[in-house]
């Protein structure tokens, strides 16, 4: 398992056009997300920032305890594909003399399929 398996990546055009479009607005968000992991990611984090929309304030409030509940296991997730790929660099560099592998070209090959899917 990787890590971007779980991420959901946007084109840099739609990304572009979304900011600029929120950027030039007469009333711009504060927070432009992408996806429901940025919108969790925006709710979770918002602390002191300004709200536009008086829903999303209230989401806010009202979510937060069980966004961080989501969060809490996004993170134990993560830090478990963090671990599983240390070992596998650890035992790799323990089994091959030359370390000229590098941790990304490592994770390449363990995950590369997954990656560019």
């Amino acid at each position: 398992m990787c890590v971007c398996v779980h991420a959901c990546v946007h084109a840099r055009d739609s990304v572009g056009k979304k900011m600029v479009t929120e950027a030039t607005k007469p009333n711009p968000r504060f927070l432009v997300t992408f996806g429901f992991d940025g919108w969790l990611l925006s709710t979770a984090t918002a602390g002191m920032s300004p709200e536009s929309s008086f829903l999303q304030g209230l989401a806010q409030v009202v979510l937060m305890g069980a966004v961080r509940l989501i969060a809490f296991f996004v993170l134990t997730d993560f830090w478990e594909i963090v671990r599983e790929c240390d070992s596998k660099r650890q035992q790799r560099n323990n089994n091959n003399s030359d370390n000229n592998n590098s941790d990304a070209a490592i994770i390449m090959e363990n995950y590369g399929s997954v990656v560019a899917s």
